[in-house]
């Protein structure tokens, strides 16, 4: 998910990804889904641990570009 006021991401495991962007919309009206897929929570925990030095705040990361890009093509 993509905070484009906050400008940050968060890395998150969930069942109903659309599901939890409408939650997370009641706090931030903009935010929206970048990409979702197959791992459950050891692929959330596999990118908390290699983007560990970009969070910012729990599952929200300072991810760049390029992060973001190597994410999605997992």
């Amino acid at each position: 998910m993509r905070s484009p006021h906050r400008k940050r991401n968060k890395i998150v495991n969930a069942k109903n990804p659309h599901g939890r962007v409408k939650e997370m919309m009641t706090a931030d009206p903009d935010i929206y889904l970048l990409a979702h897929g197959p791992g459950g929570k050891a692929a959330e925990k596999k990118l908390h641990e290699e983007h560990v030095e970009r969070r910012v705040a729990r599952e929200w990361f300072d991810l760049t570009p390029t992060d973001i890009g190597e994410v999605i093509a997992l």
